[in-house]
């Protein structure tokens, strides 16, 4: 029995003439020379409905089973907010609350653009907690003791690991990891 799994990524470029990645484009080919008893999924976490529309007609998804799930969970809260370019004007508020409560802090997720300011901000609220910032009070200084940490593309594999699991384990130090979509938004 074959499956044919697709998962899409942002497929599409503004003008429509060809597709964003190459094998986007081919999906329909590799169809065409499978049996069409081969079930086949497409899965996208993004995608509005004139998006999943143009997706459906893309692929030849003809009398398709589409199945959406809201992503609105009552222990997760989202806030999408323009603020200043001054990072101390809208995260000094974070660095006290952090220095206070240090581990019984709530847990923060902050995403942002690029590394740039994923670095930038890692390091304001360092230099603001100082030896606050390591967990427990006698803890060694270093970053798998550090109740922030940055999640990007250029962050090494074992800290990449150890912000996971803080973030999966319910008694994980790390209270507030500021990230880009490199950690899956």
């Amino acid at each position: 029995m074959f499956f044919l799994f697709f998962f899409l990524f942002k497929g599409e470029r503004k003008d429509e003439k060809e597709p964003f990645r190459k094998w986007r484009g081919l999906v329909g080919e590799i169809r065409s020379v499978l049996p069409k008893q081969v079930p086949f999924l497409a899965l996208t976490a993004t995608a509005s409905p004139s998006t999943r529309e143009k997706i459906i007609k893309s692929l030849s998804l003809n009398k398709c089973l589409e199945i959406t799930v809201s992503p609105n969970r009552r222990n997760i809260k989202l806030f999408v907010l323009k603020v200043a370019s001054d990072i101390s004007v809208n995260f000094t508020w974070l660095a006290r609350e952090l220095g206070k409560m240090r581990v019984e802090c709530p847990r923060t997720l902050i995403y942002v653009r690029d590394y740039k300011t994923c670095g930038e901000l890692y390091h304001f609220l360092l230099s603001n907690l100082l030896d606050k910032a390591y967990y427990p009070d006698d803890a060694e200084k270093k970053s798998s003791n550090r109740i922030v940490s940055m999640y990007h593309s250029g962050t090494s594999p074992s800290i990449q690991e150890h912000v996971l699991q803080s973030l999966r384990d319910p008694n994980g130090k790390v209270r507030v990891t500021i990230a880009t979509n490199a950690l899956g938004m």
